[in-house]
């Protein structure tokens, strides 16, 4: 287990920057930024959107199952954090979500993330980006 946590909050502002990295039987379950608890125990309400895909196209041998978690904050979708778990080819797709969340990225502009298809590492779309369209969908419900 690997575990890098900064955290402070000041001014009511939280802040916290925090990669958890484990692996246990095979499994790689990361986490990054804030969870949906540890934001609304803090005040922060959020909105998640959840997909599960094949880490390589269905058609090319030796994919595994990868679900992606993206946490928002609900009022203006700003990632604030996110929790990858998947047998394979999820480190790419950690540091993604983690300069999403750097750069205080909105799940509207993930979404729109243009990204590279090979179908040896990745399924034709692109489980991140499609984390953050159901995100964004899942934004634009509440408001309605």
């Amino acid at each position: 287990v690997v575990q890098i946590i900064i955290f402070h909050k000041q001014e009511e502002k939280i802040t916290m920057k925090r990669t958890v990295i484990y692996l246990t039987l095979g499994i790689f379950i990361f986490l990054n930024g804030l969870t949906e608890t540890f934001a609304e125990g803090e005040g922060l309400r959020t909105i998640s959107g959840t997909i599960t895909s094949k880490t390589r196209a269905e058609y090319y041998p030796g994919g595994k199952d990868i679900t992606v978690k993206i946490v928002a904050e609900a009022e203006l979708g700003r990632i604030v954090g996110g929790q990858i778990i998947g047998g394979e080819e999820v480190t790419q797709r950690v540091n993604m979500l983690a300069i999403a969340i750097q750069k205080q990225m909105f799940a509207s502009e993930l979404a729109k993330a243009d990204t590279c298809y090979a179908p040896s590492v990745c399924s034709p779309w692109e489980p991140v980006v499609l984390a953050a369209e159901n995100t964004t969908k899942r934004l634009k419900q509440s408001i309605l």
